[in-house]
Order: structure tokens, then sequence, then C-alpha cells
């Protein structure tokens, strides 16, 4: 229940003060990503602070199907909400990135599209698809 979730915030935010800031992380399936983004900003988007969404890849299999997921979330948020990621950099090390960006006022200017073209991290594991090809071959990774 999104309108749940939003009372959980706004409480949290009156009981220990300070900005009320929303991330919301995407770890899900592409058919998803509409509805989602459509109940996170009529039930969940910050009304003092900023609100954004992190969306973890596969974020289409082609062109064709990123267009029509981008149009999708474009509906609800502006591209300066939105940052797609690999879903390897889902790993504990590379979540602290967005506190570590929106936590330090330095790099909040700095650290967005108008000065970061993009942003590459090599992530070596010895792990495969372990049982999710169907997911893949269907949505890409």
């Amino acid at each position: 229940d999104y309108k749940k979730i939003n009372e959980d915030i706004e409480a949290y935010v009156k009981e220990k003060g300070g900005p009320d800031n929303r991330i919301f992380f995407f770890s899900l399936p592409p058919f998803a990503y509409e509805s989602t983004s459509e109940l996170v900003k009529s039930h969940c988007y910050s009304k003092s602070g900023f609100t954004r969404l992190i969306l973890e890849k596969p974020f289409g299999k082609d062109s064709e199907s990123f267009e029509k997921l981008a149009k999708a979330t474009g509906k609800f948020f502006s591209e300066k909400e939105l940052y797609r990621i690999d879903h390897y950099l889902g790993k504990e090390v590379v979540l602290s990135l967005p506190s570590i960006r929106f936590g330090n006022q330095i790099f909040e200017p700095l650290w967005n599209r108008n000065y970061i073209e993009s942003v590459h991290i090599e992530w070596k594991e010895d792990l495969n698809t372990m049982g999710r090809g169907g997911y893949f071959d269907k949505y890409g990774i």
C-alpha cells in the first residue's frame, strides 16, 4: 500500500527531522515500471525534498523496448529524477553511491548528467545466471 509507505516516510521525517528526500530502488521486471512509477509519483512523491528512482537493469532488451520503458517512466518522472544502473551494481559497495552524492553538498551540484557523461564500473564474479536464463532471454541483460 503506497499510501501507507508515504505515511511511514512522513512520520519518520517528522520524528527525526531533516529533509524529506526520497530514493526508490526499482529491482522489478520491466512490465512493472510504469504502474509502480505512477504509484510512487501519486502517493510517495516528496512535497518538500527530492524524489529519485534508481532503475535496475535490464531496462529493455533493445532500443525499441528501452524507448517504451523510458516513455513509461518519463510520464511521471523527469530524466533528472531517474538513474539507470546495471543489475550487478545493486551490490552493497555501490549502493552507497546515492548517499555519498546526496549526503555531501560538494557532490550534489556536480554529480549529474550535465557534468558526467557515463559511469563504468566493472565487477568480476564467477557467477552464472543460476536458473534465471529464461528471465534474461525475455527481458535482456
